[in-house]
């Protein structure tokens, strides 16, 4: 029987959906560990000192004997193994850089959305925002492709997805008038795998712990 997957993270989406939504697209056998928050510190405690916990963070990505933390990390290994990587060394390099950049736009989001006083922060928030959208824009629409780098999916394109996703939740036209993100977006959620998880109980539901996000 083949090794499964197991991905360990907490009952929200955050920084560990991008990499279900590649584990459920290529069809992937794996196991989902959710550690309540409540049994966190306990779950944590176990694991000091040892190699079954790096850093004492979640995600963990396990396979076999192997663990890896850091969800860039844990996104790049699965882009290598499984060609989602693009198609040359520049392209890459690419798919890097749009990681990145929606990394950028995530800690935003989080530092915003978890924020008691953010109606006080709105406006500064979208204002930032929106020019991170606009740059990001301005390089899909170069690219001219099927996504955001090239005309099959990067592991870069999960994590857009998603984040495309969490500011869709708090603001319903934050793409108008930005078509490539749009088609991006579109693209992602109709690939057949993605699309039937998306409908499936397995979804988990909440980006962040927070009641209106």
């Amino acid at each position: 029987m083949a090794t499964c997957y197991k991905l360990v993270y907490f009952p929200v989406r955050a920084r560990a959906e991008h990499i279900r939504l590649m584990l459920e697209d290529l069809k992937l056998p794996y196991e989902m560990e959710i550690i309540p928050k409540e049994n966190w510190r306990a779950y944590r405690d176990a694991a000091k000192g040892t190699a079954a916990l790096p850093f004492g963070q979640l995600p963990i990505l396990r396979y076999g004997e192997f663990t890896l933390a850091q969800s860039g990390a844990i996104a790049r290994f699965l882009a290598r193994k499984y060609n989602l990587y693009g198609c040359s060394e520049k392209e890459m390099a690419m798919c890097d850089m749009v990681y990145e950049t929606v990394r950028d736009i995530f800690e935003v989001y989080d530092a915003f959305i978890l924020d008691s006083q953010r109606a006080s922060k709105e406006e500064k928030f979208y204002m930032d925002i929106s020019q991170r959208l606009n740059n990001l824009e301005k390089f899909v629409q170069y690219q001219n492709a099927d996504y955001s780098v090239c005309n099959t999916p990067t592991f870069a394109d999960y994590w857009l997805e998603e984040q495309l996703d969490y500011l869709l939740r708090i603001k319903s036209s934050i793409l108008h008038g930005r078509n490539a993100l749009q088609r991006v977006y579109h693209n992602m959620r109709s690939r057949p795998n993605i699309e039937a998880y998306l409908k499936s109980e397995r979804r988990i539901d909440k980006p962040v712990p927070v009641d209106d996000a």
